[in-house]
């Protein structure tokens, strides 16, 4: 089936457990098998929110047929992080690795696209495979290169999540002194208050192809 699949995940998240927890003001180690859940949901979801991957790691881009270009729909991609073309040959059915020289790549944005060099034509694949052509690059950055907006949306969504799982956002109850308890009923746009200015943080990293 065509396309991502991570086969050499990133090793870490772009925020720690100790910044997030100092987020959810939790001093305790109680939760931290949650919050590390959480780090994980909501890096996933902010990366989902700009189409890319933040942390360095290693995935394989499916393809059932060629095209002229190649787009990779992820990023950031450079051209030292991208790794083989492989193919599906139709007369052996065996897996070959496509020769570099056969092969240019092209910076298109934060990624790249692959165009066949100059007279050359894409290899007849055999397109019955379970995955005709498989493209390995390297996605995401160091941990230290990425962005302050980037990880303070992280950290903006995982108290999000963790605020959902702790208490009802539309019913905040307050106990009065001498009066005790009243409950107040919140406007229902609160919810949606952490997740707008997460996308306001990373509004200029959205890409798409």
């Amino acid at each position: 089936m065509p396309g991502l699949r991570i086969v050499d995940p990133a090793t870490a998240f772009p925020v720690t457990l100790a910044e997030a927890k100092a987020q959810l003001r939790i001093t305790d180690t109680a939760s931290d098998t949650l919050i590390k859940i959480l780090i994980a949901a909501a890096t996933e979801g902010v990366q989902g929110k700009v189409q890319r991957y933040f942390v360095e790691q290693g995935v394989e881009l499916l393809l059932e047929r060629w095209t002229s270009p190649i787009k990779l729909p992820i990023a950031p991609v450079t051209t030292g992080q991208f790794g083989a073309i492989k193919y599906i040959d139709w007369t052996t059915q065996a897996q070959l690795t496509l020769d570099a020289s056969q092969y240019t790549l092209h910076v298109d944005g934060p990624t790249l696209s692959i165009m066949p060099a100059f007279g050359v034509i894409w290899p007849l694949t055999y397109f019955w495979a379970p995955a005709p052509i498989v493209i390995s690059f390297d996605v995401g950055q160091d941990v230290s290169d990425i962005r302050g907006n980037i990880k303070l949306a992280i950290l903006m969504m995982v108290r999000h999540l963790h605020s959902l799982g702790a208490t009802n956002l539309f019913v905040r109850r307050e106990l009065v002194i001498g009066v005790g308890e009243k409950q107040v009923e919140l406007l229902p746009g609160v919810a949606d208050v952490l997740p707008a200015a997460v996308l306001d943080l990373v509004r200029k990293e959205i890409w798409s192809d």
